[in-house]
């Protein structure tokens, strides 16, 4: 194991990784430098060099750099976050993944997505740490992923970090075939719905549920469906009414198929049929010629008076 007395030799490493890297300087196999690198190619090793030189505030920034210019040493950190096997390390090795590049990280995590998920997870658990901006700029590669699973961590990632998701990444995210992506996206939305642009989102998400035929797995379809109706409903009296104006001015040319999904929604919103503002919605879409009515018994509907 590598202990305090040897940090003093991080720096010379830096220096040997960044002369074989170029290709200058005397290539010496004997440089004590050189053997040092090469024993980090040891798990052990790197975890140890953590620990040691993190809890040294003066050898932080070079372990930084010995990182940047030896990346191999990156494919150490995967196991190291996942906290079993080198507890002691865990937390130099949290805040140090914050400290590289992203240029350095986004190719890492690329080559992860496609060979272990499981340490990709582990990364961008330990990512998830930074500003939302900084995270998401890391894993945007990710957002688009061809498989789910990739998608779903990356998506998870951005959901951990607590930070408001930008308005493009709400309508990708939405719009994703995964259920569980869209889930994740769903409870990000529960406590921003005093957005305009987040309200018109979650609109264009429950129109175009509506006008989606023949959901290959009906009961996931039927809940992030139901979960975005409830959103929707909690979203006051401004919310509801731009919704409403668009759901409305949809519902009357709805296919009897496409009605009958519009009917699950206005059930979903009559569990909120006491709410005025929700009432206004439902008594406008019963207006509309939808064949709501029967979806919405028991609404208090106000009146309401044909359009001009």
């Amino acid at each position: 194991m590598i202990d305090g007395g040897r940090t003093d030799m991080i720096v010379r490493a830096v220096r040997a990784a960044r002369q074989a890297t170029f290709g200058i300087g005397a290539d010496d196999p004997d440089d004590p430098a050189r053997q040092f690198l090469a024993e980090l190619n040891a798990l052990e090793r790197t975890a140890g060099l953590i620990r040691v030189a993190w809890a040294a505030d003066e050898q932080r920034a070079d372990l930084v750099a010995l990182f940047h210019e030896a990346e191999f040493l990156l494919a150490h950190l995967p196991e190291i976050l996942a906290g079993e096997r080198f507890p002691d390390a865990l937390r130099g090795a949290g805040e140090l993944i914050l400290e590289i590049p992203e240029t350095q990280l986004r190719p890492f995590l690329e080559s992860l997505s496609g060979t272990d998920h499981v340490a990709l997870r582990a990364m961008l658990d330990a990512l998830a740490a930074l500003p939302g901006a900084r995270l998401a700029a890391i894993v945007e590669p990710l957002l688009v992923h061809p498989n789910p699973r990739v998608r779903r961590i990356a998506f998870g990632a951005l959901a951990s970090a607590g930070t408001a998701w930008r308005i493009d990444l709400i309508r990708r995210a939405l719009a994703d075939p995964d259920h569980t992506v869209q889930r994740i996206t769903l409870d990000q939305l529960a406590n921003r719905t005093d957005e305009d642009a987040v309200v018109e989102a979650l609109t264009d998400f429950i129109g175009a549920r509506i006008r989606r035929a023949g959901p290959k797995k009906p009961r996931l379809w039927r809940d992030t469906y139901r979960r975005a109706a409830a959103i929707l409903a909690g979203a006051g009296p401004d919310g509801l009414r731009l919704a409403s104006e668009t759901l409305a001015d949809l519902l009357p040319s709805l296919t009897r198929q496409e009605s009958a999904r519009a009917r699950e929604l206005a059930g979903a919103l009559g569990d909120h049929r006491n709410d005025p503002e929700t009432a206004r919605v439902l008594g406008r879409w019963a207006f509309s010629g939808a064949r709501l009515v029967g979806a919405i018994t028991g609404a208090r509907l106000p009146e309401w008076e044909a359009p001009r």
